[in-house]
């Protein structure tokens, strides 16, 4: 007798596959299941409450639409005749037939790759794409809005921080388009296309249920619990779902968990593509080691970098170092880890800036936009703030403080200095780090990242502390 099954769509991400026998169930409990990045070290596995892992499908037979590719071939090989129930409304799709004048009665060009992604998209109806920085993702994001937008379909574009709420809702506004803001002060609810931070709408996430087509940019953010449970819990009816991103996590949780909530990446553009093709400045990358007046090894990274950070004629020698840069290369961008650092490596260096969280929006603007009148600035911001989705064209040195090894970040941050402009073709790199343990270390897998980009490193300069 021929097993059967059911599988129950109940909304945009979940459905339920029930009529499962006890045996299958629990191999696709285990199957779907992965350890999530640093488990080891999580004091819950440490405890033996947890086995360090997340689980894409649950005992109950409850897991995700978009991870049912994965799920079928079992259910096949075991013989299950399968009966589908799908519950969801059906909705019309754009003809995927976007071109290069879609944009051009508004004064701007689109690129061919842009336009390629744009119909890729649209054909699948939910998917990523990977885009190094410099390619245009606002482009791509408004071109995919305004198509959806023509059916009548109301968009959300979700950003990591209220700099690019304005930065991109100004793009869609350019473009022609009917755009609201959602951030701080603005609640602009009332438009076709509304752009807005994670962080406003996790006060507000019924307002998910508004809108008929999400996008994430920057969407390597997405696997934060909060972005997810804004588009997997109160926006789990919207059909149409996408992600565009400079970086995509390494981590096969992460990476699940970011397919089971907005789908398959379809197509990637790298920097070096970009570079090769003359659409992003060439890049070099210099490593600088600081040994350090210390010969002992700190326990933890915490340790050492909390030791690191409070030196202060290490701190005067980076002081030098970015003024030697300012005056050879010209506009210099200075990426730290902490406030308290970046304080006080700016008191050190004459008329230079540092800007942070707290920093008005308009403050950090007016900053971002003398890069494009000046050849001197020198600006000193914490990672947060200015190491993902920022646009500024004319920076022409570029330093890492301390950057940790996470993938995402290191890759992010060079992206800050490779977009071109009229008088600038190359950017020049500088990856400061001290000669300790951990972040001997953390260089290591930062410099294995770049190779993976094919940035070309320069011979490491040392430096010592008198």
């Amino acid at each position: 007798m021929q097993k059967k099954c059911f599988i129950t769509v109940r909304d945009e991400v979940f459905c339920h596959i029930t009529g499962l026998q006890p045996s299958d169930s629990d191999f696709l409990w285990n199957k779907l299941a992965v350890h999530v990045d640093g488990y080891f070290f999580m004091i819950k596995y440490k405890l033996g409450q947890w086995d360090g892992k997340i689980r894409f499908f649950e005992k109950t037979g409850k897991t995700y639409v978009r991870l049912l590719e994965q799920i079928l071939p079992y259910l096949d090989k075991w013989g299950y005749d399968i009966e589908l129930v799908d519950n969801r409304p059906a909705y019309a799709q754009p003809t995927p037939n976007i071109n290069t004048d879609h944009l051009i009665p508004l004064g701007i060009q689109s690129r061919s790759y842009q336009i390629d992604a744009v119909n890729k998209l649209i054909t699948a109806g939910s998917g990523f794409c990977i885009a190094g920085t410099g390619a245009g993702k606002s482009i791509i994001c408004a071109l995919l809005c305004d198509a959806y937008g023509k059916l009548g379909y109301k968009t959300i574009t979700i950003v990591p921080s209220s700099d690019l709420v304005t930065q991109t809702a100004d793009w869609y506004k350019v473009s022609g388009m009917d755009c609201g803001e959602y951030s701080g002060d603005k609640k602009e609810l009332d438009h076709l296309h509304v752009v807005a931070t994670w962080q406003s709408l996790q006060n507000n996430p019924q307002l998910m249920s508004f809108f008929k087509v999400v996008i994430v940019d920057e969407a390597h953010g997405a696997k934060a619990a909060v972005v997810q449970k804004l588009i997997n819990e109160a926006g789990k009816d919207i059909p149409f779902r996408f992600g565009v991103t400079g970086t995509f996590p390494k981590g096969e949780a992460d990476q699940l968990s970011l397919k089971a909530a907005i789908g398959e990446v379809l197509i990637e553009i790298t920097a070096r593509w970009l570079i090769d093709n003359g659409y992003l400045a060439e890049i070099e990358i210099e490593p600088v080691v600081i040994q350090e007046n210390v010969y002992e090894d700190f326990p933890d990274y915490k340790a050492e970098r909390a030791f690191v950070s409070k030196s202060e004629p290490r701190m005067n020698l980076i002081a030098d170092l970015i003024i030697d840069k300012c005056e050879r290369y010209g506009n210099t961008l200075v990426l730290v880890n902490s406030v308290d650092f970046g304080e006080k490596l700016a008191g050190m260096i004459k008329d230079s800036v540092f800007l942070y969280g707290e920093s008005k929006k308009e403050t950090r603007k007016e900053h971002y936009d003398a890069f494009g009148d000046r050849n001197d600035m020198i600006v000193i911001a914490t990672a947060g703030i200015a190491s993902t989705g920022i646009s500024i064209d004319r920076v022409f040195a570029l330093m890492l403080v301390d950057a940790g090894k996470s993938f995402i970040r290191a890759i992010q941050s060079v992206g800050r200095g490779t977009r071109l402009a009229h008088d600038k073709n190359k950017v020049h790199v500088v990856d400061v780090h001290s000669a300790l343990k951990w972040s001997k270390k953390h260089h290591k897998e930062r410099i294995k990242h770049f190779k993976e980009a094919q940035y070309p490193i320069l011979p490491t300069v040392k430096l010592k502390l008198k």
